[in-house]
């Protein structure tokens, strides 16, 4: 077998990652917000949904910084580029995103973003739009609960109601999420 040499020490070619099932890459300005705050938004979400939102700054790695994201977006079902305030970093991770053929939604508070400086490409764009945290958080919700909506309970129990017979109640324990 013939090892592939990279074209660059970005070749974001490189990397063949399996997708998880439960994760979403998440980009934001990190000068923006507070960490703490905007991430609870997540954080709320993700226990109620089941779903991991991982950040590019959490995790130490070798890689160079555009690599490891290119890796985080790659293996993530889906990414949320907050582009409120048009940081220049987002905007690049939205567009490897795009230029990778990955699936993307921008967030965008408009109170805080100069909505002329938005590039025509973008202005028809269907997006997560929040003017707090907790109007944040309920568009999270409102875009998991579409795109990844809770795996199903194992321990569920479900009932079978059959006309002119008894109830028959079984629990089924042998699910498992999807993935």
């Amino acid at each position: 077998t013939r090892m592939t040499t990279p074209r660059s020490f970005l070749d974001v070619s490189l990397a063949s990652l399996a997708k998880k099932s439960r994760q979403v890459f998440v980009a934001y300005s990190y000068r923006h917000y507070d960490k703490r705050d905007y991430r609870k938004c997540y954080e709320n979400i993700g226990k109620a949904f089941q779903v991991e939102f991982v950040f590019a700054d959490e995790k130490i790695t070798s890689l160079h910084i555009l690599q490891k994201i290119a890796n985080y977006i790659r293996e993530s079902q889906f990414g949320i580029y907050d582009i409120t305030a048009w940081n220049p970093n987002v905007t690049l991770e939205l567009g490897l995103a795009l230029g990778m053929g990955e699936r993307v939604f921008i967030g965008l508070n408009p109170d805080e973003t100069d909505l002329d400086d938005v590039p025509s490409d973008l202005k028809g764009v269907d997006r997560i739009q929040y003017s707090s945290f907790s109007s944040l958080e309920d568009e999270l919700e409102r875009l998991i609960s579409q795109v990844l909506p809770p795996p199903p309970d194992p321990e569920a129990i479900f009932v079978t109601l059959i006309p002119g017979e008894a109830s028959t109640i079984s629990t089924i324990r042998s699910c498992k999420p999807f993935r």
